[in-house]
């Protein structure tokens, strides 16, 4: 293959040649792509000396700098400079319009008096991976969606909801059942889940048809959270290539906007930013431990409730109700704008109960994750259990169990603690000192003579010495 920069040099020089046989009166329909597979351009590319083609690298050399003078400015991770101010406009642009776009909703809607029966639609999109793409974005293969019509008057009134067939592309396996243990239960592949994209396209928008604005056919916003923001347009985006149609088919806003516009309304309190509070109320998730709110298949699983999406969306609704009905004026229907009491729901509770614990083995048929070994749950718990000589063997060698009553055993007497002596108080004479009323020694500079001074020199007869003691050791030698 040749070099990066031979092949920019012969781009030039099949201009120059086109050029000049096209002066002889030759035509190259197809542009370029005709020059390129020209025998006679290939000869004399072939035939030029070293000399000849320089000239053509020179040029080759100077388009790459005049290119790289108008790319401008990078960023420290390689990206063009304008390119990223661009897309930073262009966000800001969006936030402006779905800010207008509320806005002018609402205050339409509380003008004319119909605040209660205007019509909004939440989504929601659980995932199986999210993998990195160009331009530090991410894909997310769904797992599952909820989109809801939602309305103060209502509450949650219609849901769409779809289960998704998908496999896992090569190499995320592990991340896609790690995720799944983790969140949504949902198995890979799941077994009645829908693998058509197109279909879904379809139901979609029968779903939305009937808020269409028909002027100009444009579909209404959906609105989800900002932790969901990232995954519900890679779902709308697979939707709409799947139906042929544009990557901008559908939009979608942010629902804490939303709650704080309507907050705002509810409260007529349109000088104060209510998104702060918006997003606090909506991540707290107060009815996030309300049963009876998930698909038929989160029901039959044990700790995935929380993570359904079709209950996600009806714990935003209730949340959004019992911050705005009351002050509308809107009477509170249990099951519609809150959940329902304790007392009604004992029943659907048990069933609830019953059929989790009829469904238990429903797990088992989901992938394990392998450990760090290499060993999935599945073989190690396969491996640990007990053979049925095994366990013949255990119970023929067991031993009887014997129970001791400590109760009627007879009592030991307590050892009593050993006394002991206190610690002497500190700046106080010591026992032996004071029982013997000893006056202490009167001692000079004689007794302790300096190191090379005078003093009185401690004389030792060698008859005194003891044997072993001193340099030398030993007793005197026997005249």
């Amino acid at each position: 293959m040749p070099k990066k920069q031979s092949r920019n040099s012969f781009y030039y020089f099949m201009l120059d040649f086109k050029a000049r046989e096209e002066k002889k009166g030759r035509q190259f329909p197809n542009g370029l792509k005709d020059v390129q597979q020209d025998s006679k351009c290939s000869q004399e590319w072939q035939s030029m000396t070293p000399q000849e083609k320089r000239v053509y690298e020179m040029r080759s050399k100077d388009s790459k700098i005049r290119d790289r003078g108008k790319q401008g400015r990078l960023t420290c991770t390689g990206e063009s400079l304008d390119f990223v101010e661009q897309e930073a406009k262009k966000a800001q642009e969006f936030e402006e319009n779905m800010n207008d776009f509320i806005k002018n909703t609402i205050s339409l809607a509380v003008q004319h008096e119909n605040l209660a029966s205007t019509k909004f639609y939440f989504i929601h999109v659980n995932y199986f991976i999210r993998r990195p793409i160009e331009n530090n974005r991410h894909d997310h293969y769904p797992a599952e969606f909820a989109v809801g019509e939602f309305s103060l008057e209502n509450g949650m009134a219609n849901i769409y909801h779809e289960t998704i067939h998908m496999k896992a592309p090569l190499g995320y396996t592990r991340e896609a059942l790690e995720t799944i243990q983790e969140t949504h239960r949902i198995p890979l592949e799941l077994e009645g889940g829908e693998k058509d994209f197109y279909a879904m396209y379809q139901k979609l928008i029968d779903f939305l048809k009937s808020d269409t604005n028909n002027s100009n056919g444009k579909l209404p916003p959906l609105y989800t959270m900002k932790n969901n923001s990232a995954a519900v347009p890679d779902l709308l985006r697979r939707l709409a290539r799947a139906a042929e149609e544009e990557d901008d088919k559908f939009t979608v806003y942010s629902l804490e906007t939303l709650f704080a516009s309507l907050r705002n309304a509810a409260g007529d309190q349109c000088n104060i930013n209510m998104i702060p509070l918006a997003e606090r109320d909506l991540r707290n998730d107060s009815f996030s431990h309300t049963l009876g709110l998930e698909c038929e298949f989160h029901q039959k699983l044990d700790g995935a409730k929380f993570f359904c999406s079709q209950s996600i969306i009806k714990r935003w609704a209730f949340i959004i109700c019992d911050n705005c009905c009351e002050k509308l004026g809107i009477e509170t229907i249990p099951g519609i704008h809150c959940p329902v009491a304790v007392s009604e729901s004992t029943g659907n509770c048990l069933e609830l109960l019953s059929d989790n614990m009829n469904s238990m083995t429903l797990m088992e048929k989901m992938g394990s994750v392998l450990s760090m070994t290499g060993v999935s749950e599945e073989h190690r718990r396969k491996a640990s259990e007990r053979t049925h000589a095994e366990e013949q063997r255990r119970r023929a060698d067991s031993k009887d169990l014997h129970i001791i009553d400590h109760s009627k055993l007879p009592k030991e007497p307590i050892p009593q603690p050993i006394p002991e002596r206190p610690l002497r108080r500190p700046k106080t004479k010591g026992y032996a000192w004071a029982a013997g009323e000893m006056e202490p020694p009167q001692l000079n500079d004689a007794d302790f003579p300096a190191i090379g001074g005078r003093g009185v020199a401690l004389k030792r007869n060698l008859a005194d010495r003891v044997p072993g003691r001193g340099r030398g050791g030993g007793a005197p030698h026997p005249n």
